[in-house]
Formats: C-alpha cells, sequence, structure tokens
C-alpha cells in the first residue's frame, strides 16, 4: 500500500477552498455584532497603553515605575511588549505628536501643596462629569 498524495496535487494549499469559505462566511456574519464591541475594547487599550507610556516618562522609566510606582518587573515587562506591539516602538523612543511630558511642572505640580482654589476647581470637574454622564444616560 504506497499511497503517495504528493502525485495527486490538490487545486491549492487550501485544498477545495470549502473551509475557508465556510470561515468567511462566519466572519462576514459575526463582524457587524462585534466591531462596536472591540471598537470600545481598543479604545481603553489605547488608553491604557498611553497612561503607560507617559508613566514611564514621568517617573523615568523602568526603575522609576519599579521604585516609585511599585510596579513588579514582570507587569513592566508585560506592559512594554504590548507597547511595543501596539504601536511598533519602546515607550521610552515614541513620540506622539502633539503630546508633549513637562515632567518639571507636573512634579512642581505633585509637591505643591492644595489650595482651597484647587480643590475647588476638581469640585467643579467632578460636577460637570456627573452632569455629562446623567445627560449621556438619558440618551
Amino acid at each position: 500500500m504506497n499511497d503517495d498524495f504528493r502525485t495527486d496535487p490538490s487545486p491549492s494549499p487550501e485544498g477545495k477552498g470549502k473551509a475557508r469559505a465556510a470561515w468567511d462566511a462566519y466572519v462576514r456574519t459575526v463582524s457587524p455584532a462585534i466591531e462596536p464591541v472591540a471598537r470600545k475594547v481598543a479604545a481603553a487599550y489605547t488608553m491604557e497603553l498611553i497612561g503607560f507610556w507617559a508613566c514611564w516618562h514621568l517617573y523615568g522609566g523602568f526603575e522609576g515605575l519599579e521604585k516609585n510606582l511599585g510596579l513588579h518587573p514582570s507587569t513592566i515587562w508585560r506592559k512594554v511588549a504590548r507597547f511595543r506591539k501596539a504601536f511598533g516602538a519602546h515607550p521610552d523612543e515614541m513620540v506622539f505628536p502633539g503630546i508633549e511630558i513637562d515632567t518639571v511642572s507636573f512634579w512642581r505640580a505633585a509637591a505643591a501643596p492644595e489650595t482651597d482654589e484647587y480643590r475647588e476647581r476638581q469640585a467643579k470637574r467632578v460636577a460637570k462629569r456627573a452632569s455629562r454622564a446623567a445627560k449621556d444616560s438619558k440618551k
């Protein structure tokens, strides 16, 4: 029994394409339902990674995140890997047009004692967000 299928070639690497056709039909059917969810997940994922990028620069990179924010080295490596997959560059090398990190101003503000004016501005922001959320929930 010498069955050598190399002499009986398939029409393509996909064979007759039945499995591929079934898959394509599935994707066409499911994509419209999944797309809105995928967009929300992608937006949250992107925001998380840009936040990581900002913290990377504000806290001085790997060592700063580990020592000052208490992140475990494995967590930092995972976030760096995710960042590189998403943006194609290391967070230390990535530049987002339109976003500048002013570490001096950031740390000056972080170290400044809270004033009544600051608390007032914060209260207004919270009230504004609550108002927007209430309007959005009525839609």
